[in-house]
């Protein structure tokens, strides 16, 4: 029997990349998104799926680490006893259970094998995924058009957990990291991946840093929580195209032993 899985993402204009955020996702039994006054179709479109259900939260019109640690920390907890495991993502991270058949990567977000042998979280191998045309608004999952990118352990995040067997997940800001509380049972594993389509398109991802900047609360200034996007726009187009130069295809990455902290523990994946 297939596992009950929720997913729960923060939103903020978003709607060049809902349809494929709802691809990547369409094993989700139910997604609750966490929108802050999106002024484009996010919302509407979002509406189009029966599965989500969409919450407004008010942050003043800034970026809020604190209000979106808050909301990853506790809203998840509502899913116990209902969900067998809970995603709880930025609507750019895509989380996916990958396997290659005849070659071929087929996604998903089958837990089955983690959860009857008794694991409780799932760190994935984390990928930064480049592109610097990838359509706008397309249909389909992301990785029909966005392929390439490379292995950052930033991305490693304790996104996926069963929520009946969490106490609490303890993300830091960013959430890049976390310190969990309970029956804690940590899987890592090549075959469970999140990839982060931040830099989806060149010309977009230009728009959004600099909506970002004239976002950031103040707190967020003082912590510097933000500093990426105070360099100069330049940099960052710069930083972009030699960045997707550099991305390999994801399963190239893979076979040249690039990923991975050490590669010791290697003998341990598929």
């Amino acid at each position: 029997m297939p596992n009950k899985i929720w997913v729960y993402a923060i939103s903020f204009n978003e709607s060049h990349f809902v349809k494929n955020f709802l691809a990547a996702y369409k094993d989700a039994e139910r997604i609750v998104v966490y929108d802050n006054f999106s002024t484009d179709n996010t919302r509407e479109l979002l509406s189009e799926d029966p599965r989500v259900e969409v919450r407004t939260y008010d942050s003043g019109g800034q970026i809020r680490n604190d209000l979106f640690i808050k909301i990853k920390n506790n809203e998840w907890k509502e899913a116990r006893g209902k969900a067998d495991w809970v995603i709880v993502v930025d609507f750019d991270e895509i989380f996916q259970h990958v396997v290659l058949k005849d070659k071929e990567p087929v996604f998903d977000l089958d837990m089955s094998w983690p959860y009857d042998n008794g694991y409780t979280i799932i760190r994935p191998f984390g990928y930064n995924m480049s592109s610097l045309d990838a359509p706008i608004g397309a249909e389909g999952h992301p990785f029909l058009y966005c392929q390439h990118g490379d292995y950052n352990d930033a991305f490693e995040k304790m996104c996926c957990f069963r929520p009946d067997q969490v106490e609490e997940i303890h993300y830091i800001p960013g959430c890049h990291s976390g310190h969990p509380k309970g029956n804690v049972k940590i899987l890592w594993h090549r075959d469970y991946k999140l990839l982060h389509y931040k830099s989806w398109n060149l010309e977009h991802f230009m728009e959004r840093m600099v909506s970002y900047k004239s976002r950031l609360s103040d707190e967020d200034k003082i912590s510097r929580a933000g500093w990426q996007y105070y360099a100069p726009l330049e940099q960052m187009r710069n930083q972009f195209i030699n960045g997707s130069k550099r991305c390999k295809y994801l399963f190239d990455i893979e076979r040249d032993n690039s990923c991975g902290p050490n590669n010791f523990y290697k003998h341990l994946f598929k």
